[in-house]
């Protein structure tokens, strides 16, 4: 029973704990309040888990890879549920709708190369592990902070965060310039005229998406998204 419980926690570790579709409490504590330590723990559990012939789905070629890795700065991710969505109106500034955000996630790197990532949300008994894993989606977003970065815009990976709205499969990049914030697709969406990588004024997005969590029942096939 012991042994099944394990087995259980590592898949929920590795593919993530659950796509929220409420609104987060607003007292999650900001990222630069954080104790990395919760994140360290966690690189080791990776290492450990590579270690045991996990390396892969972890994002990882073998297990010594798994061993050097380091942490990269966190990520803030800003969960949006479908009904928050569907009650979205421009004139809602972009900080207020979003909140806190309600997760951290760490790139996992070796040789400043994006391998897989940790993240971690709090609860009444503080930071706790969420995720770990996650190598295409940690990837991906490296790609748009490259892609931003090489077209003049921001430097530094701490100054950017991560929009999720779950029950649509939708995840973008956010930065914020000294005009708006603006989000950057990770997918490519013909039907919202995104396209993966062009970052867009977030009302503008936001009111697209609205769109389509209007008439979702929130159970959309990830596969069409």
């Amino acid at each position: 029973m012991q042994k099944l419980q394990r087995i259980v926690l590592v898949v929920m570790l590795l593919f993530g704990t659950n796509a929220c579709d409420s609104k987060k409490s607003a007292e999650t504590e900001r990222a630069d309040e954080v104790d990395d330590s919760v994140a360290e723990h966690a690189l080791q559990q990776i290492a450990n888990l590579a270690a045991n012939g996990l390396y892969e789905k972890l994002g990882f070629k073998d297990a010594e890879e798994a061993a050097r890795a380091e942490l990269g700065p966190a990520l803030p991710v800003y969960f949006i549920g479908l009904q928050a969505m569907r009650n979205y109106t421009p004139d809602i500034g972009m900080s207020d709708f979003l909140g806190e955000p309600v997760e951290l996630v760490y790139p996992v790197n070796v040789d400043d190369r994006v391998r897989s990532s940790i993240g971690i949300q709090k609860n009444g008994n503080g930071w706790q592990i969420a995720s770990m894993g996650r190598p295409n989606l940690a990837r991906s977003l490296e790609q748009l902070q490259r892609l931003h970065n090489s077209s003049g815009g921001h430097s530094t990976g701490s100054e950017y965060f991560v929009v999720e709205i779950p029950s649509l499969y939708l995840i973008f990049l956010g930065h914020r310039d000294a005009v708006q914030v603006n989000l950057t697709p990770n997918a490519d969406d013909d039907d919202l005229g995104f396209s993966r990588g062009k970052a867009m004024d977030g009302a503008t997005i936001l009111g697209r998406v609205k769109e389509l969590a209007l008439v979702s029942d929130g159970a959309l096939n990830a596969d069409k998204r």
